[in-house]
This record gives C-alpha cells, structure tokens and sequence, in this order.
C-alpha cells in the first residue's frame, strides 16, 4: 500500500487518498485508488505487480462563469 500511495503521488503530487482496495481479476491484482485534490476527484486502477496504470477517470469540478 506504501507503493501505491508512492505512485500516486507521482501522477497527482496534490492528491489526497480517499480509498484504497485491493482485488483479483482475471490478469491478476489490481489496486483501486479513490482521491482528490482540491475540487477535482479521481480514480485510478494501477496492476499491483507491475504499478502500470491499467485506468484512470478524473472528475473535474464544474466552474460558473
């Protein structure tokens, strides 16, 4: 999980880790990665063998203008 966190912090330096799980698929274990950083909130699916990003989904804020 340490690594996890450390890889994160690599793509999102600002985020803040709201979940993290652990699960088997079919190609193996994936580490699911639930955080955000100010207004914008994330998911990502990193491979727990390798840290290879297998999916990412950022949710930006809507700004009124």
């Amino acid at each position: 999980e340490r690594q996890v966190r450390e890889q994160l912090k690599k793509r999102v330096p600002n985020a803040t880790i709201d979940t993290i799980d652990l699960s088997a698929d079919a190609t193996g274990f994936v580490y699911t990665v639930n955080y955000h950083s100010g207004a914008t909130t994330g998911t990502i699916k990193l491979d727990a063998a390798t840290g290879n990003t297998l999916e990412k989904t950022v949710n930006y804020a809507s700004v009124n203008r």
